[in-house]
């Protein structure tokens, strides 16, 4: 085995897990699989003490959600939490203090939206970003809002996902299948298991761009794991029947992540090339920061207007162009973005 023969450079591993928030995942399978004697023994104090830390803070904001549960229930409404809020209260981890958490996201009907702002901030919640009521038909979701002395903000979701795909996943879709989670003790619901699984799918692939950029968040990748033990993610997405490009890849990166045939995705092209970008960025950085450079320039539109203009520039200033190519042989061009 590759650990017993400490081959392994532990200071990359964790680097990566630290990099995609599974520190405290990766301290539990190391226990489980009696696994953490393997590691530097400064390494196992550390990551023994983030563990402890993160679950005593994952049951604080339990506390929070259910504090938010019982302030609107006190006015008719009831949430439906979303996320790592859904998945805490719901059982999803064995162990609570396995996820970061970052944020409390919930979402409310349409009508009850403006409202749930209005009591959380009553409440004391107050907006780190000032809410502009002209940009609310833009927003997915609320200003995130946060309070002194709780543990994380709130952000109080319309739509489940940007514009561009709330005509596929909506409030009226998931509110049908609602459930009740297990830790429950006041009038609150979650998202069914295979609409859990939807919106997972949309909100890694779709929303933080990852089919765009070939990136695969392990954070989120361990979530979809837990929750392909709870339904079957191909059957469930095959049925959902939208966005079959994006389902494919990340069904088969996540297969081969976790090293189970039975969640792998159809072999496509699309597939096949998002798996390539994936592995190129992780083993090449020059390859990472150029293809994120050039996708974020064929994204922004703005920024190809910057592009234009540094290229203009370099045809006619000899220094500028003698400069820029200096920055390009020897691997700065890109260090502080496109200027």
């Amino acid at each position: 085995m590759e650990i017993e023969c400490g081959r392994i450079n532990w200071n990359i591993f964790f680097y990566l897990c630290d990099a995609h928030r599974i520190l405290p995942a990766i301290y539990l399978q190391f226990e489980r699989h009696s696994l953490l004697e393997y590691i530097p023994v400064e390494l196992q104090d550390y990551l023994a003490n983030i563990y402890k830390l993160n679950k005593v803070r994952n049951e604080q904001i339990l506390i929070q959600i259910h504090d938010i549960t019982l302030l609107l229930n006190c006015q008719g409404i009831s949430p439906i939490f979303l996320k790592g809020a859904a998945h805490l209260l719901d059982g999803l981890y064995e162990d609570n203090g396995e996820r970061f958490m970052f944020d409390i996201d919930l979402i409310v009907s349409t009508d009850d939206f403006q409202k749930t702002s209005q009591i959380l901030e009553e409440d004391g919640y107050f907006q780190l970003i000032p809410h502009r009521p002209e940009n609310l038909l833009k927003e997915k979701h609320y200003p995130r809002l946060i309070k002194d002395g709780t543990i994380v903000g709130v952000e109080i979701h319309r739509m489940l996902s940007e514009f561009d795909f709330s005509t596929y996943f909506h409030f009226g879709t998931i509110d049908k299948e609602k459930k009740v989670p297990i830790y429950a003790l006041q009038e609150c619901f979650v998202l069914s298991d295979k609409h859990k699984i939807i919106h997972h799918l949309i909100n890694s692939q779709m929303s933080d761009n990852g089919f765009i950029y070939g990136r695969g968040d392990l954070r989120q990748m361990n979530d979809f794991f837990l929750l392909s033990r709870k339904t079957d993610p191909v059957a469930t997405l095959n049925e959902f029947r939208y966005f079959h490009r994006q389902t494919s890849a990340y069904l088969t990166l996540a297969s081969r992540v976790y090293g189970i045939k039975k969640i792998s995705g159809p072999f496509t092209i699309a597939s096949c090339f998002f798996v390539f970008r994936h592995d190129m960025s992780l083993r090449s950085q020059w390859w990472h920061d150029t293809s994120n450079i050039v996708l974020n320039i064929y994204r922004d539109h703005e920024l190809q207007k910057v592009y234009i203009r540094n290229f203009k520039l370099a045809l006619h200033n000899s220094s500028y162009r003698r400069e820029r190519l200096r920055r390009l042989f020897n691997g700065t061009l890109f260090s502080d973005g496109i200027k």
